[in-house]
């Protein structure tokens, strides 16, 4: 399922043409807070993007999440995850006039603490008007396998270790900021993972090519959407193309 097929199976062309207020529906003037690995913006397809100057590291922050000109997505996760929001060029995205800001909380191996995760979206929410952040999304969360402790089959906002990102995530669903994280890949049957299993945060599980749920894709009567995510083509950080799957790939479509 490339960008080019998976774009068109959640309808994103026939919504693009549409006209509301005197504007396509096509993103335009919004913002995605990508928060992951980073985004290499000099990827053709994301050039011009980037709303920010440089990446938002929010690594180890001391005071807060700060603008990082030295540091880019040393992963390729983040990148691949921004291509399928909002490419525009050899391959589309699904808002392929939406601008995007890389928020860095996860390292080279893809692993990140829940502080700086809270922090980045903290500053999502900070800078949401001068930026115009609409949604915010989080390729990202606990293994099921490893850690099944922070798996639930109800809804973990008042859990000890998710409250702080719960208050998080309810405030900036209190600013209409749409808040998308991934169900988590262990293919769990009665179980997501942490984050998504905040109530008020969109948990979007994965499809295939077919329209059939993932095997891999944990799923349970919170899971909000689905969407697809497997094998599907998007932007590399080292330029070209790869193809990934997962509910990483799912959450942003």
């Amino acid at each position: 399922a490339f960008l080019q097929d998976s774009v068109p199976l959640i309808n994103a062309t026939l919504v693009w043409p549409l006209i509301v207020s005197g504007i396509n529906l096509t993103g335009i003037n919004e913002t995605v807070c990508i928060i992951d690995t980073g985004i290499n913006f000099t990827h053709p397809d994301l050039v011009g993007k980037n709303k920010t100057g440089c990446l938002i590291d929010c690594i180890n922050p001391s005071s807060g999440c700060v603008e990082n000109c030295s540091i880019s997505d040393d992963n390729g996760h983040g990148t691949h995850v921004a291509g399928i929001a909002s490419a525009l060029g050899g391959k589309n995205g699904v808002a392929i006039s939406a601008n995007l800001i890389g928020v860095k909380v996860l390292n080279s191996a893809g692993s990140g603490a829940g502080s700086d995760l809270d922090a980045g979206i903290d500053w999502c929410i900070n800078n949401s008007v001068r930026y115009n952040i609409s949604v915010i999304s989080m390729s990202l969360g606990t293994d099921c396998d490893n850690t099944p402790q922070y798996c639930y089959n109800y809804y973990c906002d008042n859990e000890a270790d998710e409250q702080s990102t719960a208050i998080r995530v309810n405030n900036a669903t209190s600013l209409n900021i749409s808040v998308i994280i991934a169900s988590g890949n262990d293919g769990n049957t009665s179980k997501i993972s942490s984050p998504a299993c905040i109530q008020n945060a969109t948990a979007v599980g994965a499809s295939d090519k077919s329209d059939a749920i993932a095997s891999y894709s944990n799923r349970n009567n919170m899971t909000d959407l689905f969407a697809p995510g497997t094998s599907i083509s998007s932007t590399k950080s080292t330029g070209n193309y790869e193809t990934r799957s997962g509910t990483s790939m799912a959450a942003p479509h």
